[in-house]
């Protein structure tokens, strides 16, 4: 931060009784408030210490235009291309479907025409996403998971969706990175539960809490967020009336895939996740 005037010919005054060949020139210690007063005088001193407020002052010029400088600096890098996972995720969810993507050769990027109309804000498809980092010996770069909030829930892109979505990640990331887009149905969890709930209570009104409970756990967990058992008992037993929850069982299974069985947690492939209507919930008096 740049010094005051003050500070700068207090400074250079400082410095000046350090050298002895200018003893003759004896300040009056006059500070910065009284000087502007005293510059007029004939005095040598004065003349000595106007010279001193010219210098300060230019200094203090200079300083400034270095702040100015530092904030335009800093302003540039906060709107610098960063490339991490996040910056990936941001720029998937500006993705336009069915938009023209225009390049801006002075800045070096994609951008689109139209940002706000409703329309525009339509075709912006890619309402969850979540990038991975995958290195194995298949693939080598990043998985990009992505689905769509349409008024019956989360839904996968269609595959001509898929394809402008990969082009335009084509199109706005760095150089030499390889991607794939991942947008399809929900991985299934199949639970084998045994709900112990208070005997004088109707077990169908338990158990259809129980499910509703297991359904708001799991729409509450965040796109390729992980599923955790204990976090999903810990939700069963604030139902009223329960309780013990057991666990017989949990699997889980991606598109088109087949059931594993899990004892801790889960994450899906697909980065999102619903119970499986097969799954089995028995009730037991206690």
């Amino acid at each position: 931060m740049a010094r005051s005037i003050q500070e700068i010919f207090d400074s250079i005054v400082a410095e000046k009784e350090n050298m002895t060949s200018l003893d003759g020139l004896l300040p009056s210690g006059t500070k910065y408030k009284n000087i502007l007063s005293e510059l007029s005088s004939g005095s040598k001193v004065s003349v000595w210490r106007l010279i001193i407020y010219i210098v300060a002052v230019s200094h203090w010029v200079h300083e400034r235009y270095w702040d100015y400088a530092k904030q335009e600096l800093n302003a540039i890098a906060e709107q610098s291309i960063a490339g991490n996972l996040e910056w990936y995720k941001n720029e998937v969810k500006k993705w336009q479907y069915g938009f023209l993507l225009l390049w801006n050769g002075q800045t070096y990027r994609y951008y689109y025409n139209d940002t706000t109309s409703q329309l525009a804000i339509d075709s912006m498809l890619a309402d969850r996403v979540a990038v991975v980092e995958v290195f194995n010996q298949d693939f080598r770069g990043l998985k990009i998971k992505v689905a769509k909030e349409t008024p019956q829930g989360l839904k996968p892109l269609e595959p001509i969706e898929i394809e402008s979505l990969q082009a335009y990640i084509d199109r706005i990331k760095f150089a030499g990175v390889e991607t794939d887009v991942i947008s399809q149905e929900s991985d299934k969890i199949n639970l084998n539960l045994k709900i112990y709930y208070q005997g004088t209570l109707d077990d169908a009104n338990v158990k259809a809490s129980v499910k509703n409970a297991i359904e708001n756990y799991i729409a509450n967990i965040e796109f390729d967020g992980i599923f955790y058992l204990i976090k999903m008992v810990d939700e069963i037993q604030k139902v009223s009336g329960v309780k013990d929850v057991v666990v017989m069982t949990a699997s889980g299974k991606s598109y088109l895939g087949s059931y594993n069985n899990f004892y801790k947690d889960y994450t899906a492939d697909s980065g999102w996740i619903e119970l499986d209507t097969n799954s089995n919930i028995e009730m037991i008096k206690a």
